[in-house]
């Protein structure tokens, strides 16, 4: 190939990519890297931002997991004791394996309608759906194409949670944290507030840090 024809095809090229990356921002207002075309930084300060954003997507979407998932079981195991209450009460009350066999059927009467008032196994199911859905959030995290279409996506389910109980909320960030191997920036939940956490919907009493990832130590050189 001649100097020319190398010159007109390094031209060329150059310009088709050109107009291709030109059209590729003004349609989506961003470049390649996701970033703004007239802000500062470099790529690799970009690329830096966009992963710490999946981090914190991957993060929150955990943490919301592991919030259904214990409300839940919470739920659920309630509902299963209480009908056995029901059942057992209910079935001495009608073969009298006892003395004063009304006094049973009350019982049962009873439980059965508290179970129906608080709508114990409704409450568990609404928490499953959730689960599911965060669940199935995270499955499809690589199809989106930026951090702000799938935190878009997480803001929608969030809006149809129920209150927030933040003494659990904080014992699943302590998980996450851990389980991501980031330093959680509070400490785990003692056994009273566990004992406590899924009937007390008290708010903070300071917001609790981002998780952080620890720092890797170095390992020394070798001489």
């Amino acid at each position: 190939m001649s100097n020319v024809e190398a010159t007109t095809t390094a031209t060329t090229t150059a310009t088709t990519t050109a107009t291709t990356t030109a059209a590729a921002t003004a349609s989506t207002g961003r470049d390649k890297f996701g970033n703004d075309p007239g802000s500062s930084g470099s790529s690799s300060e970009t690329q830096q931002e966009i992963e710490t954003q999946w981090h914190e997507i991957e993060f929150t979407i955990d943490l919301s997991r592991r919030y259904h998932q214990a409300r839940r079981d919470f739920f659920d195991s309630w509902n299963k004791w209480l009908m056995f209450m029901v059942i057992a009460c209910g079935s001495a009350a009608i073969t009298r394996l006892i003395p004063a066999p009304e006094i049973l059927g009350g019982i049962a009467a009873l439980v059965g309608a508290l179970n129906l008032a608080f709508s114990l196994s409704h409450k568990a199911r609404d928490h499953e759906l959730l689960y599911r859905r965060f669940t199935d959030l995270a499955a499809k995290l690589q199809e989106y194409d930026s951090p702000e279409a799938a935190q878009r996506e997480r803001r929608t389910i969030e809006r149809d949670e129920p209150p927030v109980y933040w003494l659990l909320a904080d014992l699943c960030h302590w998980e996450t944290a851990t389980a991501f191997g980031c330093d959680p920036g509070i400490e785990r939940p003692n056994v009273r507030l566990r004992l406590i956490m899924h009937y007390l919907t008290t708010p903070r009493a300071k917001a609790v840090p981002a998780a952080t990832p620890r720092a890797t130590p170095e390992t020394p050189s070798s001489t």
